[in-house]
């Protein structure tokens, strides 16, 4: 059983891959050439990225969540940071969450391979799941945080801009509406942490009132360098819930992450089809 505060820290994980991965819905053009300079720049950075044997994304965000019911309104803000390390052969991933709420700040750090999840509860001792029953698929985690997963849908996408700058291509969306919602939903509800965090009620009634997102990638490596957005949305389940989240994040260590190790785990909370830690 995954404790409280892990229920939310994978529901942050799963919003963290969304904004990675599901931004590419719509967007503003200048002509159908821009659209298809980048759209190539777009398959092009996939097959760059899917060479890298490691790297480090990291996602600062701050959220602004109002909660409104028939007895009551909320207002809540709080700041998140994340830092997500992969390595390949062996798969291995790590992935630090800090929230601050408040004066409050905690703390949890997370491990993935490709069938167990290790996660460190109250009482220190580092414990061992089975990925499927947390909803950890180390696949589409790696592709959503290097950004392969919304590189995919650039690719395909018929609203695209981008521009340049001395050394650097800039690709740019700006989406909402149903087009926008449906594209969110379709990503965050399969093969995401936070299937078990009780997000899939929230993610069925959610609507994006707009999503601007922005990636930078280097003109001579064609690797993403750094990203930004800011997203709107309301959701009603029982209560409704407006929020406003603004994000910003890099990518970095290509190929140079140092070897990152399982922990070893106290206790196993499902059966696992690996033997060793």
């Amino acid at each position: 059983m995954l404790t409280k505060k892990y229920r939310l820290v994978f529901g942050l994980v799963l919003m963290m891959a969304g904004v990675l991965s599901a931004c590419s819905s719509t967007a503003n053009t200048t002509n159908s050439g821009n659209e298809q300079q980048a759209q190539k720049l777009a398959q092009r950075t996939i097959g760059k990225l899917n060479k890298q044997k490691s790297l480090q994304v990291t996602l600062n965000s701050r959220v602004k969540s109002t909660t409104t019911s028939k007895k009551r309104k909320k207002t809540e803000n709080y700041e998140y940071a994340m830092a997500v390390a992969y390595q390949k052969k062996p798969d291995v991933m790590r992935i630090d969450t800090t929230i601050v709420t408040g004066k409050k700040t905690s703390a949890a750090p997370v491990y993935l391979n490709d069938y167990d999840v290790y996660t460190k509860p109250n009482d220190g001792q580092w414990v061992k799941t089975a990925a499927n029953q947390a909803g950890f698929d180390f696949d589409t985690q790696k592709d959503q945080y290097a950004a392969v997963s919304l590189l995919k849908r650039m690719a395909t996408s018929s609203k695209l801009h981008v521009k340049t700058r001395k050394g650097q291509y800039i690709l740019t969306y700006r989406g909402h509406g149903d087009s926008a919602t449906e594209m969110v939903k379709d990503t965050l509800g399969v093969g995401n942490p936070g299937n078990d965090s009780g997000m899939g009620a929230v993610i069925d009634q959610m609507n994006v009132e707009s999503f601007d997102y922005q990636i930078v990638i280097d003109r001579h490596s064609l690797l993403p360098q750094s990203y930004q957005g800011k997203i709107k949305m309301t959701t009603k389940d029982g209560t409704k819930v407006a929020q406003t989240q603004s994000l910003k994040g890099k990518f970095s260590q290509y190929n140079q992450v140092p070897t990152i190790t399982l922990p070893e785990a106290k206790r196993v909370t499902t059966t696992s089809q690996t033997t060793n830690n």
